[in-house]
């Protein structure tokens, strides 16, 4: 009778490992390739090793139980994943991996619209013409940079009205959030982008990315600056001329407590201006979106919660309405911000601008100062607690009645707290 049980005992023990090793996808792990030039497959983990493929943009890969690798350089240290692909296995830099599809999009800055192509060449066939503020998708670019007119930038391939194309990055804005392109710059006539100005904060949360402080290149200048419970990594970098892809300057937020990093992938170059300003737990900062494109500058406003990082436009000086037209077109919202500092609350009061511009502004470029007429104007009031961002919208009521004291007891220009 034992003898049968110590069978029994065995043969279940075998049927459950059998049962597990018959499910493949039980512990595979699986990422999207990020890059629209493509990667490269490498038989090792260094940059000399022989080159096996290369993987398109969005391809999905297996990522191999082996531990990263990592090969130091001179300026810098490449982490290495292994993974496998198709019939292959090897190596990839770990920085063109990511665990979903990353979509890249365009806006178009130029007065006079941007040609499509039938080639990525400046003499090719056009086959349309894109106009001022669309923002479409591009899913491939070409490796090598050019200049056109004195201004750096690459081939990007879409589609515009049915038409398979390439278009010159040099003429364009460049983001992976497609919101972002739609608050900088706008469309001329349709102001749908206004009114989403502040919506769903949840949707702007930094991606986590995975961040080692003691990985970072030598000859990279590091500032640190402390925010409960977060410190904020400031990386300022040497990049060269001919890099559209590295980041000069990039900054980190490190949660102490999660262990969490998070960062914003989408940007050339940032850099802090101040932090705590304008309230208690934010982070101004202006930034590069890209480098071989249009150089618009932007500043953002980070909000640092218990457990995530929340980002929105932000401009912290009041403005002036005006609409500008020509190499690079823009409107400008009239702007008054105000701060309660008891409550760590900002209030903003927008208007947009109905701008007129003749024949020869839309021909030959200008600015329209001299804003007479105001298209609508919304009120936003915005709170920040350790857990949220609460804010409140109102469109077309100037200030409303049950903000007017708080609006008329608030401050113009907050003193940054240094704590």
């Amino acid at each position: 009778m034992k003898l049968f049980f110590l069978y029994l005992l065995i043969f279940l023990s075998f049927s459950l490992c059998k049962k597990e090793n018959d499910n493949p996808n039980i512990e595979k792990q699986y990422l999207f390739t990020d890059s629209l030039t493509g990667i490269q497959l490498y038989e090792n983990p260094y940059m000399e090793s022989t080159i096996i493929t290369t993987i398109s943009h969005a391809t999905k890969v297996e990522i191999l139980p082996e531990n990263p690798a990592y090969t130091i350089q001179k300026e810098n240290t490449i982490k290495w994943r292994k993974i496998s692909y198709g019939q292959s296995t090897g190596w990839v830099i770990d920085s063109f991996l990511s665990d979903k599809v990353e979509r890249h999009y365009f806006s178009v800055v130029t007065t006079g619209g941007l040609p499509l192509r039938e080639k990525p060449d400046p003499k090719s066939k056009i086959l349309a013409t894109i106009p001022l503020g669309y923002i479409g998708e591009f899913y491939n670019q070409s490796k090598e940079n050019i200049v056109i007119q004195n201004q750096p930038g690459f081939w990007m391939e879409t589609s515009y009205n049915g038409n398979k194309g390439w278009i010159f990055s040099g003429s364009t804005a460049i983001s992976k959030n497609l919101q972002t392109l739609e608050e900088r710059i706008g469309e001329f006539g349709d102001e749908a982008w206004f009114y989403r100005l502040y919506n769903n904060l949840e949707n702007s949360k930094l991606e986590e990315v995975e961040f080692d402080p003691n990985a970072i290149e030598t000859n990279a200048k590091i500032s640190k600056f402390d925010n409960y419970p977060y410190t904020i990594y400031q990386i300022q970098r040497q990049i060269a001329e001919d890099d559209c892809t590295g980041k000069e300057n990039q900054v980190i937020f490190k949660n102490n407590i999660t262990g969490k990093s998070f960062g914003n992938r989408e940007i050339f170059s940032e850099v802090v201006v101040e932090q705590n300003h304008p309230l208690v737990r934010t982070v101004f900062t202006t930034s590069i979106p890209q480098k071989c494109g249009c150089l618009i500058e932007d500043s953002t406003l980070y909000f640092l919660l218990n457990d995530r990082v929340l980002t929105a436009t932000f401009k912290n000086k009041d403005t002036k309405a005006y609409c500008e037209y020509g190499t690079v077109s823009n409107i400008e919202l009239e702007r008054e911000n105000r701060y309660s500092l008891s409550n760590n609350t900002m209030y903003m009061y927008l208007k947009l601008p109905d701008c007129q511009p003749n024949e020869k502004i839309l021909l030959y470029g200008g600015k329209i100062k001299d804003v007479k007429k105001f298209k609508t104007d919304m009120f936003i009031a915005l709170r920040l607690t350790n857990e949220e961002v609460i804010v409140d919208k109102f469109y077309q009521k100037g200030i409303p009645e049950e903000f007017h004291n708080e609006w008329e007891t608030a401050t113009s220009d907050p003193t940054p707290s240094k704590e």
